[in-house]
């Protein structure tokens, strides 16, 4: 998965993840444990997911998506995603925003100063 999918894969998880929370809040009888293996995927996480301004703009493609290609999404990172741990929310998420400090650390952080130092060099000149 390109550092860019990995990205919305964290935003659709962290969404997801919180709408768990919320939805085991608001009613006792749901056990967050479960949730987070087996979330439920209704409107609101479709309209927060759809609407937010990266997926806009990074990910257009995914904004007119519905409850059913979401919980597909959702079921293909659960499927997909190759760790360790026993799967659910959280363990994706950390596995995600990992990928994403990794990328930030190793590759896009070294870029940034070299071309600062690039800059710095033509200043001086």
């Amino acid at each position: 998965m390109s550092t860019q999918n990995d990205s919305i894969a964290l935003l659709l998880l962290q969404i997801t993840l919180y709408h768990q929370q919320e939805l085991a809040h608001a009613d006792s009888s749901l056990s967050l444990d479960e949730l987070l293996v087996e979330p439920i995927v209704d409107n609101t996480v479709v309209e927060k997911f759809t609407s937010h301004s990266m997926v806009q703009i990074y990910a257009p493609e995914l904004a007119p998506l519905n409850i059913r290609s979401i919980k597909g999404l959702i079921s293909d990172l659960f499927t997909n995603t190759n760790i360790q741990e026993p799967k659910n929310l959280i363990t994706l998420a950390n596995h995600y925003y990992s990928e994403r400090l990794n990328y930030l650390q190793e590759e896009k952080i070294p870029e940034l100063i070299q071309q600062m130092k690039d800059e710095y060099r033509k200043l001086a000149e």
